[in-house]
């Protein structure tokens, strides 16, 4: 659903950002930082979403005991 496009969405974003900043980084240096930060940016989404199942779970059995 949404959360697929979102992570492409910062995938894209984040690869442009590189490119133009490039500088005086070799290539190599751009693809580990890149690397780095798409790691970063991919735990970052997975704690989200184990959040929001997190929340989910919690929902569905409270409102289960009301």
């Amino acid at each position: 659903g949404m959360d697929s496009t979102d992570v492409r969405i910062g995938e894209v974003q984040t690869e442009m950002v590189v490119t133009e900043s490039v500088g005086s980084l070799g290539s190599e240096d751009v693809k580990r930082i890149l690397e780095l930060a798409m790691q970063q940016f991919r735990q970052e989404q997975d704690r989200m979403s184990q959040k929001q199942k997190d929340t989910a779970v919690f929902d569905s059995s409270y409102e289960a005991h009301a």
